[in-house]
């Protein structure tokens, strides 16, 4: 009864709030884009690593900690934002569409090369001009949902094994140099989702995160109830690999990352997450 009688209240809210409810998901209109927020149940997942010995390279220092992560429901966007949702709120390109030449590049592609405060900035205007509570996901968030959410999926990258399937990478010799692997940019939502029906958390973008990021946060204690973060530092936490060289295994949803938050680089989009509660405010 508990169950049925919050869906039926999700959708009074969405039906109120002039959102489209579907099964799992909302569906929020703005300016002629829609935006798809995925329903991730809550429950707990284990995280981290021991490494080996001391030239672990798989087991690295910012992914060792093995603990258990608790998360409650909460929504993430089916897509990471686009140039086109990006451009159409704040009435500029991203950094990496004025900055580079990429004569493929479409609305479609992920908008990138955003410091952490042009994309607090991006959700800020969205939020007023939606009247909703976007937000970024926590670090614990991105993870969760990247494995599955409930499903707990065993795979590497988020739904599949296999980086193809679910990231465009392409080998490239550079200044006579071997062969590398390298990501690339495409348009949204083209490879295979995981098992959520979220696309692009490996490869595309990198994503930003809402915590501060420490090395050793996770190193702290052996369970965590929706963690947030360190209360404060000098870097924001990014996660998902981006286009970029793939190195080890820097592309595997384990992996964390910490940069500069006033910083345009490493090729770092949005993905929005919300409360699971979508209220207007």
């Amino acid at each position: 009864m508990k169950a049925k009688s919050f869906i039926v209240c999700l959708c009074l809210v969405a039906l109120s709030c002039g959102l489209k409810a579907q099964q799992d998901s909302l569906v929020i209109p703005v300016r002629g884009i829609d935006i798809v927020m995925v329903k991730v149940e809550g429950g707990t997942y284990q995280r981290g690593c021991t490494p080996r010995n001391e030239k672990d390279t798989v087991c690295r220092k910012c992914i060792q900690g093995e603990n258990s992560v608790t998360i409650s429901p909460f929504y993430i966007a089916k897509l990471e934002v686009t140039e086109k949702l990006y451009s159409t709120i704040v009435h500029k390109k991203s950094h990496f569409v004025e900055g580079y030449y990429y004569p493929d590049a479409t609305d479609s592609w992920p908008a990138m090369d955003i410091t952490w405060y042009e994309a607090q900035d991006f959700i800020d205007s969205l939020n007023r001009l939606t009247g909703m509570r976007f937000r970024l996901p926590t670090e614990a968030e991105w993870e969760y949902a990247a494995r599955g959410g409930i499903h707990q999926d065993k795979f590497k990258y988020a739904g599949s094994d296999n980086l193809s399937e679910v990231s465009y990478i392409f080998t490239a010799t550079i200044s006579n140099k071997k062969s590398e692997v390298w990501c690339n940019p495409e348009n949204v939502g083209e490879r295979k989702p995981n098992s959520l029906g979220l696309y692009n958390m490996t490869g595309n973008a990198a994503e930003w995160c809402s915590d501060w990021y420490s090395d050793t946060y996770y190193q702290t204690q052996t369970a965590f109830n929706n963690p947030t973060g360190p209360k404060e530092g000098t870097k924001k936490s990014y996660r998902g690999g981006g286009p970029e060289l793939v190195v080890g295994n820097m592309m595997d949803i384990r992996f964390r990352r910490g940069v500069d938050p006033t910083r345009v680089h490493n090729r770092i989009g949005i993905r929005l997450a919300m409360d699971a509660e979508p209220v207007k405010h």
